[in-house]
């Protein structure tokens, strides 16, 4: 036979001759979960209560996709003003209630009522895949692998959301040394909350470099006891 198997049967499929099934891409489901009230409440005690449940099978939902929220927005619709939206940006994935209470927290007891709430929704706008780690007591270990295979540790993860929440995306940067001559050039810095750019990183050895560079250079007056000897004074 000079052709295989394969190559006919997908020429009988292309005819018509043989039958041929489609899997169907399915959209997949979002993670949301709400609470819809009966009547406007203006209670804030309350209010602040039935978010931190849904926070709570928010991260449940998540556990059962293997998976954690990079972005979600909390949804509130109040009966005679414009839907509030309360959106959270994360450093790295994350499926903790407590952490995503924490940060959630603060905007949600500053927020208008109006005259009561109707409905409160939590929907997660990205998802990323969060791997199963093994439970230990060593630090060393606390860390969680991104979708990319950048290891970030949990700690330094919530850390940068809670400063980025409250100083500002754009006050909380992170910085990275960068191949450059120019001293002032060599630190990269940009938002913590932003992805890490792609930038070609320096390779940081043990000499000390000088802390300023001129241009043009300057010229240097020395002056010895002796032509081979050292040096007395430097201008």
């Amino acid at each position: 036979m000079r052709f295989a198997p394969d190559l006919l049967h997908r020429l009988d499929q292309a005819f018509g001759e043989v039958g041929e099934t489609f899997e169907p891409i399915r959209p997949v489901e979002p993670v949301v979960v709400e609470r819809c009230f009966d009547g406007p409440v203006l209670q804030s005690e309350a209010l602040l209560s039935v978010i931190r449940t849904l926070v709570e099978s928010f991260c449940k939902k998540l556990q059962q996709r293997e998976c954690g929220a990079q972005r979600l927005c909390l949804h509130i619709e109040r009966l005679d003003a414009e839907p509030l939206e309360i959106a959270l940006t994360l450093s790295r994935a994350s499926r903790d209630a407590k952490h995503l209470w924490s940060l959630l927290r603060p905007r949600a007891e500053s927020m208008h009522l109006g005259f009561g709430v109707e409905r409160i929704m939590l929907r997660a706008m990205e998802l990323r895949t969060l791997r199963h780690r093994q439970q230990t007591v060593l630090p060393e270990d606390d860390r969680d692998d991104d979708a990319d295979g950048e290891e970030t540790p949990a700690a330094l993860g919530e850390l940068i959301d809670t400063l980025s929440h409250h100083l500002g995306a754009q006050r909380t940067r992170r910085a990275t040394l960068v191949e450059s001559h120019v001293p002032e050039r060599v630190m990269f810095e940009w938002p913590a909350l932003a992805p890490r750019p792609r930038v070609r990183e320096a390779a940081v050895g043990r000499g000390e470099r000088p802390p300023v560079l001129f241009s043009p250079p300057e010229t240097a007056e020395v002056m010895a006891l002796t032509p081979d000897g050292p040096p007395m004074s430097l201008r």
